[in-house]
């Protein structure tokens, strides 16, 4: 932010390093209530209440209001509150977003972690076909629909509000960043953040070319890829609409970030997947009703 990196989220050595305070365990919580004092409600109606809130005008400006408004294309006062608490506030120096007890990734990659599970005996993959939901589907039990939620239902209401992204990626000689991921929060900025690949995989050696990725963020037409569901404060009567709909679907659950239109994070989506095996087979051994949608 203004050209200074600054440990994300916000914990005891942001505050230190952003307010030029030598603050301890002790007294950073007060510390930041006094900043917020001014704006304090213990139900805040939108991101931009539930951030001044929490950590006072001059944080939320500084991190979250020019970067909420180039990853969402909308002001904070109209994006949920839920949003914000997505993002921890730590009053210690720790700069972790999760505290699983367990944390990483394939060391293959994700690529091949998918390609192990497509290739049981009981999976098939047909690719290049789009769904239509008029095919005869005599042959299953049941479906369960993971694309878009509007477009299951042939945007009859209209289309739901996405945010997608663009990635555009660079070859450089050595070491760009200090870390996987850096966030640009100064919104005359285009880009919301950098990828730095090699980081995420310590194991691996690598040559003296690194490959960093500019990560761009717009609203979502026709043949983008949906990323982020847009839920707007007080506006989710298209949304409820499709709800509606899909509850009447009894031989179809939908499921994962599009076909609930849930900003959920990975380990959530993939716990509920798992849920939603776990619940089918419990079902049809059982002779109950699928759920027709899955949320943990």
């Amino acid at each position: 932010m203004k050209g200074r990196a600054y440990p994300f989220p916000i914990n005891l050595e942001t505050v230190n390093a952003f307010f030029d305070e030598q603050l301890t365990e002790d007294n950073i919580a007060s510390f930041l209530e006094a900043k917020a004092a001014p704006f304090y409600t213990d139900s805040p109606a939108n991101f931009e209440d539930a951030a001044l809130a929490s950590l006072g005008q001059e944080l939320y400006e500084g991190f979250f209001k020019g970067y909420t408004n180039k990853q969402w294309g909308r002001d904070p006062k109209d994006i949920p509150a839920s949003v914000f608490r997505r993002l921890p506030i730590h009053f210690k120096k720790d700069s972790n977003v999760f505290h699983h007890k367990r944390q990483g990734q394939p060391r293959e990659g994700y690529t091949k972690l998918v390609e192990k599970i497509l290739a049981h005996e009981n999976i098939q993959l047909e690719n290049g076909r789009r769904f239509s939901r008029t095919a005869p589907t005599d042959e299953f039990r049941h479906l369960f629909y993971s694309g878009p939620l509007d477009e299951f239902f042939d945007y009859s209401y209209g289309r739901l509000p996405y945010r997608t992204l663009r990635f555009e990626h660079e070859v450089r000689r050595g070491t760009f960043q200090d870390c996987g991921t850096v966030n640009y929060c100064d919104e005359e900025i285009p880009y919301t953040r950098i990828f730095e690949h090699k980081h995420f995989s310590p194991w691996e050696s690598f040559p003296e070319e690194t490959v960093i990725t500019y990560e761009y963020s717009h609203d979502c037409s026709g043949n983008d890829r949906p990323y982020y569901p847009i839920h707007l404060s007080g506006q989710n009567s298209l949304y409820e609409k499709y709800v509606a709909r899909a509850k009447e679907e009894t031989r179809t659950s939908f499921v994962g970030r599009l076909g609930t239109f849930r900003y959920i994070d990975m380990d959530r989506a993939i716990e509920e997947a798992l849920l939603a095996a776990e619940t089918t087979v419990s079902c049809l051994t059982n002779g109950t009703a699928i759920p027709t949608f899955f949320h943990n």
